[in-house]
């Protein structure tokens, strides 16, 4: 398998809530340290990332760390950046899009803002780009359309109903690079929960049914074992025991709750048929710049375990 860090472009996938943003910070930072020039594209994420970057708000292309740059993607200013390129001229371009009414219209219309979206983030990965636009990786922090699967599936919709012209060359462009295994990696991030872990199975089987390439799952905010002596006293401790001892009674809910994640991870390795990577839960609701890179760590070491040829 192609190495993770010599990929053009990754597609960090799920559903809301499962850690998709922490997943994407952490591969940015992983792959940056490579020696690559990362390009990490947020889908329109608000100020949920803002705790990461030192509760600073950004704008447009920005670095914010050694060979690594950050760009929320706005749909709106995406699809009008698009349209540009299409016009080539900016006083017919600001005629037609600073009517609200051709605005409206273009809201309304499915799948555009995801198509500007999947468009601007493709595009720092393309080989026509410019020069000054170009990265080696870009990562892409989808939006949470059903599991992601919606927006990649964009690009060949489109190229299948539209006859000819841009928008049907751009499609196939970005179809030929989705689908090519050795230049895209699709990264799923799920919880060890029963809903995420069946919506992660299903999500599998959709990208391979669509020929898009998984290359690994995130398992993400995985409890970890008890230390081993604290496993052996709480082993014959009753719930009722547990009651009068302040220190076990969490011991025994953690023990409990890594049973039931080691139960679902186990049905994600039966049923993935891909590697899966387990991030550690972490105690901090907002995490900090020094706890993604104490994520980066625990991810490289966990590549180095899965992936011996990298």
């Amino acid at each position: 398998m192609p190495r993770l860090q010599n990929k053009k472009f990754i597609v960090v996938a799920g559903k809301g809530g499962v850690g998709r943003t922490t997943v994407a910070f952490v591969l940015a930072h992983w792959v940056a340290s490579q020696g690559k020039k990362v390009l990490l594209c947020l889908a329109h994420s608000g100020s949920r990332y803002r705790h990461m970057l030192g509760n600073r708000e950004y704008s447009g292309i920005h670095e914010f760390g050694p060979n690594l740059y950050l760009l929320n993607i706005d749909p709106v200013a995406a699809r009008e950046e698009y349209a540009l390129k299409i016009i080539k001229n900016r006083l017919l371009h600001k005629l037609v899009f600073s009517n609200k009414y051709v605005n409206s219209f273009l809201d309304a219309v499915p799948g555009l803002s995801e198509w500007a979206m999947l468009g601007k983030a493709t595009y720092h990965a393309l080989d026509d780009a410019e020069e000054h636009e170009r990265y080696d990786t870009v990562i892409f922090d989808s939006p949470p359309t059903g599991h992601g699967l919606d927006i990649l599936r964009l690009p060949n919709a489109i190229a299948q109903s539209v006859q000819g012209g841009r928008m049907r060359q751009d499609a196939l462009l970005r179809v030929a690079l989705l689908k090519d295994a050795s230049a895209t990696a699709i990264i799923p991030v799920c919880l060890p929960e029963e809903l995420p872990t069946n919506e992660t199975i299903e999500l599998a089987r959709d990208l391979r049914r669509n020929g898009l390439p998984l290359y690994c799952a995130v398992i993400n905010k995985v409890t970890e074992t008890l230390p081993q002596r604290v496993q052996q006293y709480c082993k014959h401790l009753s719930p009722a025991e547990a009651k009068h001892i302040n220190w076990a009674r969490p011991s025994l809910i953690r023990r409990d709750q890594r049973e039931e994640q080691l139960h679902h991870i186990q049905r994600l390795h039966t049923f993935l048929h891909a590697p899966l990577l387990q991030l550690p839960r972490l105690d901090n609701a907002n995490l900090s710049q020094s706890d993604i890179l104490t994520l980066v760590s625990n991810f490289d070491a966990q590549l180095s375990t899965h992936f011996t040829q990298i």
